[in-house]
């Protein structure tokens, strides 16, 4: 018996909602072959997080959840070698994406560059898991980091000094890079609490700057 997904709505990158049609489950699965096939590489679990982040594929939690098993699990059903600790190939690989990566955003890098970005091979937590911190990994790969406290609240202050008022998280800041580098709100909660607590320090910043009647752009 063929066994299908579930139709779809999704929103397209121009903002128009379209529906796809049920896929079957060889479909769904054959994505990750695909994708390893394309890329020369195993999908991560990260790859497929969100819905048609590979071509019409499913989200990786979709999947699990329908096939009742593991992301690694699903990788041995079609014959891909499930995610394995990284090598010393692997690791000089994962530092040389950051350095690609550096040159197109020719920035200092920040933990939240690695959250949804399809520029980043691998999540943060592979990189947190390999090489202790992403600060540390940016350091072996001889690339400067600036995810410290006073970067965040830099881009908050920026945005501030541009348009007169303090970002939003969940218009403004939603998603990573959604204003010049930006990290996603998260990043600003696990780093100061909540959000309020942040754009309060940046508020504090703001005065600090005005009656110095100086901020640096």
């Amino acid at each position: 018996m063929i066994v299908y997904f579930k139709a779809r709505i999704i929103t397209n990158e121009k903002g128009v909602k379209v529906r796809l049609d049920p896929r079957t489950e060889e479909e769904a699965l054959q994505d990750l072959v695909l994708f390893h096939e394309t890329h020369g590489r195993t999908p991560t679990y990260n790859d497929f997080k969100k819905s048609c982040a590979f071509g019409d594929s499913y989200p990786s939690s979709t999947m699990c959840r329908h096939f009742g098993c593991t992301w690694n699990e699903l990788l041995k059903k079609v014959g891909l070698t499930s995610n394995h600790t990284p090598t010393k190939r692997d690791k000089s690989a994962m530092l040389q994406n950051i350095r690609v990566y550096y040159e197109i955003v020719k920035r200092p890098i920040t933990s939240g560059d690695f959250s949804d970005n399809p520029h980043i091979t691998h999540s943060a937590s592979t990189y947190n898991r390999t090489f202790g911190t992403i600060a540390e990994a940016c350091k072996l790969a001889e690339v400067p980091h600036l995810d410290d406290d006073n970067y965040l609240l830099h881009i908050i202050c920026k945005f501030y000094i541009e348009f007169g008022r303090y970002p939003s998280a969940n218009r403004d800041f939603r998603k990573a890079g959604s204003y010049h580098s930006n990290p996603t709100p998260q990043v600003y909660k696990l780093r100061f609490g909540s959000w309020s607590n942040a754009i309060n320090l940046a508020k504090a910043r703001i005065t600090a700057e005005t009656n110095h009647d100086h901020f640096d752009t």
